[in-house]
């Protein structure tokens, strides 16, 4: 097994789980929605097609991870992989697979979260909130936001740096070793 097809297998089962937690999640969805629209008089429309929108994107994109994991597997690997490698022989392979796989997972939460902060930022800020709907602080959502953007940034830095991080755990390693 290569790099990329261990990749793509959690690629396909983060999609997996994207689609099912979305389903899961849509009872409770539509519920807000209907609240949400009996709220807010003048832009209840503008809301519910953001809302819906949001959905079908996560849907789509769910999609496409699980349709065609190889490709975005080989469009985030870095560097040009010509050898069919084993992993078996290689545990550097395993390494920076690992830590591909942990910073797409970080992205992949971090992603959501700055979007849905952002719009809840800037819902309040345009002063267009309801005084029926409640919703957090604006420290909440900066807090939220600043929180989201770190962990956008670990996940990109642990996809984009995953070989100088095996590099350097290798170094670790052999710290001592002659």
């Amino acid at each position: 097994m290569n790099i990329e097809r261990l990749l793509a297998t959690a690629i396909r089962i983060l999609g997996l789980y994207i689609v099912l937690n979305t389903l899961y999640g849509l009872g409770a969805f539509i519920n807000s929605s209907a609240y949400l629209t009996d709220s807010l008089a003048d832009n209840a429309l503008a809301l519910e097609v953001v809302m819906y929108a949001w959905v079908i994107i996560k849907l789509i994109v769910a999609a496409m991870m699980v349709i065609v994991p190889i490709s975005i597997a080989q469009w985030i690997v870095p560097g040009q992989t010509t050898t069919e490698s084993n992993l078996d022989a290689e545990p550097q392979g395993l390494e920076v697979s690992a830590f591909l796989i942990i910073g797409v997972a970080f992205l992949a939460r971090a992603i959501p979260d700055i979007i849905y902060n952002g719009i809840w930022l800037w819902y309040q800020n345009t002063d267009q909130i309801s005084e029926r709907l409640t919703v957090g602080s604006n420290e909440q959502f900066v807090i939220g936001l600043i929180t989201a953007l770190v962990g956008f940034g670990i996940g990109l830095y642990l996809i984009l740096g995953a070989q100088g991080l095996q590099r350097l755990i290798s170094k670790i390693r052999r710290a001592g070793v002659s």
